[in-house]
């Protein structure tokens, strides 16, 4: 089947076909324009002659937390074995690339090609070879994450959210996501608790877990059953955003 999301407006969810006995099934996804991301603004003042007497000042109290140190963390994988350590997003870098370049990783940029692997096979250093310049991925608004595929090559993608736009039972499908493709991939605060309402505690932690093979897919359409019989794929964790602050009481 072939996807295109659209940025504008909300596609309507088709009725979930039933599931395959076969396993997942590829859903193709194209490429869409890009969309400018909103940029939000959070301005805290303090009223000093809202102080009781005896509390130090405000410039002395500890910031209370707006969110968590990581928005995401992302493993890398060769085949079912992990290679290097977990790379970890800052929260002030919204917007990070996975590539397969050999330059030092940074805070907004994680470099496959920089790691080694002792028992890497022939396949993983082939697939290694057309990561190119990877993937991007983006935290928006209330934790919404987009992703742009910047690589020559397809990306394979597992989501749930995605499960959900195209109408099918989570971990049902494998998205094909073709160069220069640029789509939503996780819901934030709002998506995501309407997606997890009436669902067990390890479909919400699925929620929360986005899977992507560079170059090579899997399921009954491939060779691969498994994402990890693929040679070389990411697994990004998304850390829960705060709650929206609630509106003052009106009197």
């Amino acid at each position: 089947a072939v996807y295109t999301p659209s940025l504008g407006s909300q596609q309507p969810t088709p009725p979930p076909p039933s599931l395959s006995p076969q396993g997942p099934r590829t859903i193709t996804r194209l490429p869409t324009s890009s969309q400018s991301p909103a940029t939000l603004v959070s301005d805290t003042a303090t009223d000093p002659l809202a102080r009781p007497p005896g509390l130090p000042p405000a410039s002395a109290l500890p910031l209370a937390p707006t969110g968590p140190e990581f928005w995401c963390s992302i493993a890398y994988f060769e085949m079912d074995v992990q290679v290097g350590e977990i790379f970890k997003v800052p929260s002030s870098c919204p917007v990070v690339t996975v590539d397969g370049y050999v330059d030092p990783s940074g805070g907004d940029r994680f470099c496959l090609g920089q790691l080694s692997n002792v028992h890497r096979t022939d396949a993983s250093e082939r697939a290694r070879l057309h990561i190119g310049k990877g993937v991007q991925l983006e935290c928006r608004g209330e934790g919404d994450v987009w992703m742009r595929c910047l690589s020559d090559h397809a990306v394979f993608v597992q989501s749930y959210y995605l499960d959900r736009e195209a109408g099918r039972a989570p971990g049902d499908a494998v998205h094909k996501i073709y160069p220069g493709a640029y789509i939503k991939v996780g819901a934030g605060q709002r998506g995501g608790l309407s997606a997890a309402a009436g669902i067990g505690v390890d479909d919400l932690r699925r929620l929360c877990i986005l899977r992507l093979s560079f170059v090579k897919g899997w399921g009954p359409d491939y060779p691969r059953q498994s994402i990890k019989h693929t040679p070389c794929w990411i697994e990004v964790h998304l850390h829960r955003l705060p709650p929206p602050p609630r509106a003052c009481p009106s009197h």
